[in-house]
């Protein structure tokens, strides 16, 4: 009789050790899975902090510049990681589409959604591309007027984009006459 007990015994503890590996198991896999979101939301909030600090310091560089006439100074920022190129546009120049300059016809043709937001009158004069296109898009500029009244105008050809590397970009901002000459610094 007490071999039976024995074996009842053993079968009990084995049938327990599965439930304990299963349990475990599953315990093991809803830490990972919560962990995963945590990490992924984390990165999510700190890439719109790195964005809402990008526009940021743009904005208030740019509208220092933009009143202090005839002084030069590098501007440095930090992209957000995902930034592929960082595209300023002309609002002052109406019509875009129909200029002459082959740069910014060229320019227009290969960035049909920046076309379209400027053919539109979108007050937006600062686009962020990722790999599949605009991500984000801003306004520099005075936002209390309902006339377009941006802080900087371009150099030349109406645009400037540029590649940002290790997540930075540098601009070359001169004081005007209410606006911020902005080009690439080289």
């Amino acid at each position: 009789m007490s071999i039976m007990l024995n074996k009842r015994g053993r079968r009990g503890i084995a049938t327990g050790q599965i439930f304990i590996y299963i349990l475990a198991a599953l315990v093991t896999g809803m830490v990972i899975i919560i962990g995963y979101r945590a990490i992924n939301s984390f990165m999510a909030q700190s890439e719109r902090a790195s964005f809402i600090q990008f526009k940021s310091e743009l904005s208030s560089q740019v509208k220092s510049m933009a009143s202090d006439y005839g002084s030069v100074t590098k501007i440095e920022l930090t992209t957000p990681s995902w930034t592929r190129k960082v595209c300023f546009v002309d609002l002052l120049l109406n019509n875009p589409s129909t200029t002459t300059n082959s740069n910014l016809h060229n320019f227009l043709n290969a960035n049909k959604l920046i076309n379209s937001s400027w053919d539109a009158g979108v007050k937006a004069n600062v686009f962020l591309l990722d790999k599949d296109g605009i991500r984000e898009q801003l306004y520099i500029g005075d936002k209390d007027s309902n006339e377009i009244k941006p802080y900087f105008n371009l150099s030349s050809n109406h645009f400037l984009c540029i590649k940002p590397l290790n997540s930075r970009i540098t601009l070359r901002a001169e004081g005007g006459n209410g606006l911020a000459i902005l080009s690439e610094w080289t």
